[in-house]
């Protein structure tokens, strides 16, 4: 909850003296939101000190609702640029800007006007400041070092510090972020009646282990999502492939999916539970060959990758994720994800013999 009042800790109790007669609180001093508005601008910003707590409370105090949900949006997933906040949370274009300089003008976010491989004019894309990760630890009431070390929010920090090299991995890799981005921001865009985005996790959120062998394994998807579909809430996992990664790295990725999915299997999920993994890639050739990866890791494991599903970049833009991008095992032709065609069924003749142990 954001506080519309002083924090305890940034306004302490005052003991009264009983041998002076009781203070009375009088109506000229300034208000709240005015202390606010001149505590703001403050550039003393140490954490321990009087100071920087004021300066939260007051930061608390400045930024309305929606500039609170854009750091919220910022935190969890770096790098939007204006243009997707509009999209996430439904404002008429020219409200982000105007949100986003409010934002920098009290020094919350930051932003960085680097190009893509395929921008001439990049937009300017903006991340959460070391202060504005404060904020939301103060308002979760954590401390910052321990919100930063172990939260999920990725803030710009200096790379030494406990959880500060994240959002410079996602810098470093901003490519591969920003066309992470752009997937579920268009999710987003292309919901309509009877499918919808409803979840969006970040790399970090969509972590998750599991057990195979009497083994621990970590999965780690690029991102993940969750679609209503049908009256159902459907889970699924994203890899963006840009044609970087070796293919040794890609065999254990592939291979981490084949052991999660074997496990489900043994638990006795249905396939309709399942979730699917989709693949998104930059030519038809390095589809056709992350094919084989993952045929050979689910062949491992004595299972079938029927929630895998996979694509082309161009071709998603072009049709958009919810569109008929998609490749399932053994199939020529293209559907949507979201269409039962795409996942082979038990009594699938193609299915093979590996299918007849049960639906995943």
């Amino acid at each position: 909850m954001w506080r519309l009042t002083i924090p305890a800790a940034a306004e302490p109790f005052r003991i009264a003296d009983r041998t002076k007669p009781l203070e009375t609180v009088s109506g000229d001093g300034p208000s709240l939101r005015d202390w606010a508005a001149q505590t703001v601008p403050s550039t003393e910003e140490g954490w321990g000190e009087r100071r920087g707590l004021d300066r939260l409370a007051a930061l608390s105090l400045v930024t309305n609702q929606t500039e609170k949900r854009v750091l919220e949006w910022l935190g969890h997933h770096p790098l939007l640029s204006a243009g997707d906040l509009a999209v996430i949370l439904r404002l008429a274009s020219q409200l982000p800007p105007r949100l986003l300089g409010n934002l920098a003008r009290c020094g919350l976010v930051e932003s960085t006007g680097k190009a893509l491989e395929d921008e001439v004019e990049p937009p300017r894309r903006y991340y959460l400041s070391e202060l504005g990760l404060k904020l939301l630890a103060a308002r979760d009431g954590v401390p910052p070092r321990r919100y930063a070390r172990h939260g999920i929010v990725a803030a710009s920090m200096s790379e030494k510090k406990k959880g500060g090299g994240r959002l410079g991995t996602l810098l470093r890799q901003l490519d591969h972020t920003v066309g992470v981005n752009r997937f579920f921001v268009r999710l987003i865009r292309d919901g309509a009646t009877g499918r919808r985005l409803v979840r969006w996790l970040s790399a970090s959120e969509a972590a998750q282990r599991f057990t195979y062998g009497e083994v621990t394994h970590w999965l780690r998807p690029d991102g993940a999502g969750d679609v209503h579909f049908q009256g159902r809430v459907r889970r699924f996992y994203l890899e963006w492939d840009r044609g970087t990664v070796r293919w040794p790295d890609m065999i254990e990725k592939f291979r981490s999916y084949a052991m999660c999915f074997a496990a489900l299997r043994r638990r006795g999920t249905e396939l309709h539970a399942t979730p699917r993994v989709l693949v998104v890639t930059v030519s038809p050739q390095r589809e056709d060959a992350i094919w084989r990866i993952v045929q050979a890791s689910f062949d491992e494991v004595g299972v079938r990758p029927t929630p895998c599903l996979t694509s082309v970049n161009s071709l998603v833009q072009r049709v958009g994720p919810f569109g008929p991008a998609w490749r399932s095992l053994g199939a020529s032709d293209r559907v949507p994800w979201l269409n039962r065609t795409a996942l082979p069924t038990e009594s699938d003749p193609s299915a093979g013999a590996s299918a007849k142990a049960g639906p995943l």
